[in-house]
């Protein structure tokens, strides 16, 4: 196997290659009705060439469109990492908060309950 096979970006591209030159074989070889003021489509037709897929774009195309999108999944996961951690240490803040004022509140109370 060729290197370039290997690669699943390569192999990727080279399929839809494949796919979109047997539907313009089919295209071309099906007849079209020609378009008057109106046209009815059938599913099982084949559209004009106009209307058809674009060809696959190239294999290091393909590549650097599946870095950028690693890469905004990354910054996303890192977005939601930083705001989880930003709310834990809010949490965390407000629960020492409420801790310190109950012990200001309640701790001269405790005292005077058990010396008496």
């Amino acid at each position: 196997m060729p290197p370039e096979q290997r690669d699943p970006v390569t192999a990727l591209a080279q399929r839809q290659a494949e796919e979109v030159a047997s539907y313009s074989e089919q295209a071309t070889t099906q007849e079209v009705a020609p378009a008057g003021p109106f046209s009815i489509v059938f599913a099982d037709s084949a559209l004009p060439r106009s209307e058809a897929e674009a060809p696959p774009p190239s294999p290091a195309l393909l590549r650097e469109q599946l870095q950028a999108d690693m890469l905004k999944e990354q910054l996303e996961q890192q977005q939601i990492e930083t705001t989880n951690q930003r709310n834990r240490s809010r949490f965390l803040r407000e629960e020492q908060e409420h801790i310190r004022e109950y012990r200001r509140r309640y701790s001269s109370r405790v005292f005077w309950v058990t010396c008496l």
